[in-house]
């Protein structure tokens, strides 16, 4: 038996989510750029449909899945602070410490900032479907009651 390490590329918080929307970006464009000579073959949505199936592969998610993930973590948070914190908090603990209403504000905050930056930056691509679109709209319309 050898040592190994094991790291986990993916891992993010709220302090970097906007990082993480950039480089699933630069991922984005570097996939459709690689299979550009395939768009010709098939319509734009399945253009589109294949290009964030490889960008799950390559990348570990999607555009979608990066939605979901931070429409999950943003309604946790606001679970938090609307004040079902008990048992919420204590699933987002580690160790002896429990995530407190400030943590979970940030969170939540740099959560929302990120599907606003994700919504403007997808609708600025005119070749981009709808339902993308409407996946970050919806995830943000979740966490609209707990606007500052």
């Amino acid at each position: 038996m050898k040592d190994a390490i094991s790291v986990n590329h993916n891992w993010f918080n709220g302090a970097n989510a906007p990082s993480v929307w950039r480089e699933l970006c630069i991922q984005r464009k570097a996939v459709k750029r690689e299979v550009r000579d395939c768009r010709a073959t098939c319509s734009k949505e399945e253009w589109l449909e294949m290009c964030e199936k490889l960008l799950r592969v390559n990348h570990g998610m999607n555009v979608a899945d990066f939605a979901d993930l931070l429409a999950f973590v943003g309604l946790r948070r606001k679970r938090i602070l609307e004040g079902d914190d008990g048992e919420m908090a204590s699933k987002c603990a580690l160790d002896d410490a429990s995530l407190g209403k400030r943590h979970a504000d940030y969170d939540l905050q740099r959560v929302k900032e990120t599907l606003r930056q994700m919504r403007q930056d997808l609708q600025g691509e005119d070749e981009e479907p709808s339902t993308l679109v409407e996946k970050v709209r919806k995830a943000l319309a979740k966490l609209k009651h707990s606007e500052k």
